[in-house]
C-alpha cells in the first residue's frame, strides 16, 4: 500500500504578471545584443541611444524579478514530500518495544511478542503502559505469561508512562528506550521495532514521532477479523504490519 502527498508550488517566473516582464526582459536583451554588434561595426552614432536605453531597462527589470523571487521564496512554506507504506512482509527483530493496554487491548502485544521471538529472534522486551495500577497489572501479567513462554528472553522493567495523553512526553520516553536498547542493550537499529497498536492515540502519535528518522522500524497489529461493531476480535487473532515513513523536507531560508 503507498500513499504519497506533495505540497510544492509553481514556479514566480510562470506567473502571468512576472511572464510578461520575462519576455519584456528577452527583448531587451536581443536589443542590445543588436546595439552592441552595430557598435563593434562603427556605426556608435546609430546605436547609443537604443544601447542605454537598453541596459536601462534591462537593469531596473532585473532588479524588479529579483525582487518578485526572492520575495516568493520567502513566503514559501516548507517542500513536504511524504510517503507512507505498510508491508506484512515483516522481519522478525531481536529487539521489541510494545504498548500493553487493558483487558482486550494485551493481546495485541503478546501477539507482537509472538511473532518476533517464534524461531529464537527475539531477545530483548520493552513493555510499555500507563501510570494506573491496573494497567501495571495487566503489563506485569503479559510479562509474566512470556517470561514463561520465552524464558531466553530479557523482559526488562516494565516502564509505566505518566500521562498517555502527552504526545512530547511519550515521545521523549520512548526515545530513551530505544538509546538504551542500542547502547546498554547492544540491540542493532534495524533490529528495533516499536509497536504502537494498544494504549491511546496520543500515545500512539507520540511513538510514531520517535521512529520519523530513518532507519527506526515501527509496526502495528492487524486484526483478522472484525465484529459489527468494528472491533478487532481479539480470539481471531492479529499480524504485524510494518510502516515505513519515508519523507522529505526542504525548508527555505535567505538569511
Amino acid at each position: 500500500i503507498g500513499v504519497t502527498g506533495v505540497q510544492t508550488c509553481a514556479l514566480p517566473i510562470l506567473r502571468n504578471r512576472n511572464l510578461t516582464l520575462y519576455v519584456l526582459f528577452v527583448a531587451l536583451l536581443s536589443v542590445l545584443g543588436n546595439a552592441i554588434y552595430d557598435l563593434l561595426r562603427g556605426k556608435w552614432h546609430e546605436v547609443i541611444t537604443p544601447l542605454l536605453v537598453s541596459v536601462v531597462g534591462i537593469v531596473l527589470l532585473a532588479v524588479l524579478l529579483s525582487h518578485r523571487f526572492r520575495v516568493w521564496l520567502s513566503h514559501r512554506r516548507d517542500l513536504i514530500r511524504l510517503r507512507v507504506e505498510t508491508s506484512s512482509r515483516v522481519t522478525p527483530a531481536t529487539g521489541l518495544i510494545v504498548f500493553v493496554g487493558m483487558g482486550r487491548g494485551k493481546s495485541s502485544a503478546v501477539e507482537a511478542a509472538d511473532y518476533h521471538a517464534r524461531g529464537g529472534t527475539l531477545k530483548h522486551l520493552w513493555l510499555v503502559t500507563s501510570k494506573s495500577a491496573a494497567a501495571v497489572k495487566e503489563a506485569e501479567s503479559v510479562s509474566s505469561e512470556l517470561r514463561g513462554r520465552y524464558p531466553l528472553i530479557t523482559v526488562d522493567e516494565i516502564e509505566s508512562l505518566p500521562d498517555i495523553y502527552d504526545i512530547k512526553l511519550v515521545k521523549s520516553r520512548l526515545e530513551e528506550i530505544r538509546r538504551q536498547a542500542i547502547e546498554k542493550c547492544r540491540v542493532p537499529e534495524e533490529d528495533l521495532v516499536c509497536d504502537f497498536t494498544s494504549l491511546t492515540k496520543s500515545a500512539s502519535a507520540g511513538m510514531i514521532l520517535a521512529c520519523l528518522p530513518r532507519g527506526r522500524r515501527l509496526q502495528y497489529m492487524h486484526p483478522r477479523e472484525i465484529d459489527e461493531n468494528g472491533y478487532a476480535v481479539t480470539t481471531a487473532g492479529s499480524d504485524p504490519m510494518e510502516v515505513d515513513l519515508a519523507y522529505q523536507l526542504e525548508q527555505e531560508d535567505l538569511d
